[in-house]
């Protein structure tokens, strides 16, 4: 047999004999009350539906709301958590920065806003073109001292009788060394500097940082080898010093030219552009490979053959002539490549 039971706010429910002694939850307010122990009554000509089995919730009230019936009807729904009595005990409070990137000793500093961050990397791939075009120009240079030195071979052999041919030898060789040792150092290590530059999204900057370390050893090792030959008056010990400069310095540029060649690579895949990462790469190996492997190959060769009974003959001229034009051609092809790969990479970016 049903009950009726008016809720606090008002509204009659109508209780089943298995809802005594248990909370229910009122369909029209949503208030949760206790059925008390009822004695039978009886039921009324319009009695509302049954309460749903599912409003019935076993346990302890929410929230005893008898008796503070205005008070709940200005008061919110939702119940206060422990978070939001934190974030207002917290309120006063200067909350530190989430991110690294802008994090500096003052606090009145503001994160830049999203134009300056755009200008700021706009400049910073502006002196990244700047650097890639003086390497660009310092490649052209070691590609003319490749021809300065052949045309220095052929003055020498050619126009020995005549006093100009020994002249022009000089001239060459004095802008060679000239080129070598002080204007292509030069622009590597401003270019290097420029380079440094690069915005960090790339992570080609600590390859840039050593490129310009290694772009001012050369210089450096090169005119303490010069200064040690010219002091070292037949002395065993400081030849020594200066052939250890001058190997250090040729390591040095050697090093140089591969991390170059990483930092050029890095920003081709920055950009998507595998098919310039891959020739890089391949100019690379192959420029490393002949530079390294060509006069091994040459000295070999040669030993070879005068262990064959070839000393001072015609054919071991044309051997060693041979390797030696090969060996120039595959050098001039690759430093040709790697121009190609610098100026692909100038202008994606």
């Amino acid at each position: 047999m049903s009950h009726q039971l008016q809720c606090p706010n008002g509204h009659n429910l109508t209780i089943l004999p298995v809802m005594e002694g248990k909370w229910v939850k009122c369909p029209a307010c949503q208030t949760i009350l206790e059925v008390p122990i009822m004695t039978a009554v009886e039921d009324e000509p319009n009695e509302p539906p049954p309460l749903p089995r599912e409003a019935i919730r076993k346990g302890p009230p929410v929230r005893d709301r008898a008796g503070d019936d205005e008070a709940e009807e200005d008061a919110p729904r939702r119940r206060r958590s422990r978070r939001d009595e934190k974030e207002e005990d917290d309120w006063d409070e200067p909350r530190p920065s989430r991110g690294r990137r802008y994090d500096n000793d003052d606090d009145d500093a503001e994160k830049p806003s999203r134009k300056a961050r755009k200008n700021l990397r706009r400049a910073q791939m502006r002196a990244t073109r700047l650097g890639l075009r003086l390497f660009y120009w310092k490649f052209n240079l070691y590609l003319a001292l490749v021809f300065a030195f052949i045309a220095v071979a052929w003055t020498g052999l050619g126009t020995r009788r005549a006093g100009i041919g020994g002249g022009l030898a000089w001239l060459l060789m004095i802008s060679v060394m000239l080129t070598n040792y002080l204007i292509a150092p030069a622009l590597g290590i401003v270019g290097a500097s420029f380079m440094v530059r690069v915005p960090p999204q790339t992570r080609a900057r600590n390859l840039a940082v050593c490129t310009l370390v290694l772009e001012a050893v050369p210089p450096v090792c090169g005119l303490l080898a010069k200064v040690f030959g010219a002091a070292s008056f037949n002395d065993p010990e400081v030849i020594r010093l200066a052939v250890t400069f001058n190997l250090l310095a040729s390591l040095a540029m050697l090093a140089g030219f591969i991390v170059f060649t990483l930092f050029l690579r890095r920003i081709a895949l920055h950009y998507g552009d595998k098919g310039t990462a891959k020739a890089a790469m391949s100019s690379m190996i192959t420029f490393v490979g002949a530079l390294i492997g060509g006069p091994i190959v040459m000295s070999a060769t040669s030993f070879i053959l005068i262990m064959l009974g070839m000393r001072g003959t015609v054919l071991l001229g044309i051997v060693l002539l041979g390797m030696v034009v090969a060996w120039i051609v595959i050098m001039v092809k690759q430093l040709i490549g790697m121009l190609a790969v610098i100026a692909t990479v100038h202008s994606r970016i």
